[in-house]
């Protein structure tokens, strides 16, 4: 993206900072929305920034050459701002799931987040070869699991 990895490091501060974002937002509207809004709040907010960079890299014609820091980092710090919305309020329901091993319930959780984020990782490298779309696309599927999967909150 003609630039150096400091400028894709300082581009990506922004995205972490979409999650911290999200969480603090979390934290004060969580006690007045509830889990399952909060839960649908942040999916739905990750969904549509997922869709945004589908349709930006689409309509920047499939092609990685065309691929700029913006149409990339702001989808994904809105992408991660929804992370930060539902995460927290995710946690919240596993553990409260498990009356009798809460521990075993946030250790289970952890454990999951861990080993999906290794598959994605090593799956990520072969779905970027055949084109930025399909990470997008990757993104827009993973968000409709998570409101399949969040349908009994």
């Amino acid at each position: 993206m003609q630039g150096t990895s400091a400028d894709f490091g300082n581009w990506f501060l922004i995205v972490a900072l979409g999650f911290m974002a999200g969480s603090f937002t979390a934290a004060r509207l969580s006690a007045n929305l509830g889990i399952a809004r909060m839960i649908f709040l942040g999916n739905a907010v990750s969904g549509c920034a997922a869709l945004s960079l589908l349709a930006g890299l689409m309509i920047a014609g499939l092609s990685a050459a065309t691929l700029s820091y913006l149409l990339l980092f702001l989808p994904m710090a809105l992408y991660t701002y929804g992370r930060g919305l539902s995460q927290p309020n995710n946690q919240s329901a596993a553990i409260a799931s498990s009356d009798i091993a809460p521990g075993a319930a946030s250790g289970l959780l952890g454990f999951i987040q861990l080993i999906t984020g290794a598959l994605v990782t090593q799956i990520a490298s072969l779905i970027l070869e055949l084109g930025t779309v399909w990470l997008a696309a990757t993104l827009v599927m993973f968000v409709a699991g998570a409101f399949l999967l969040s349908r009994n909150h």
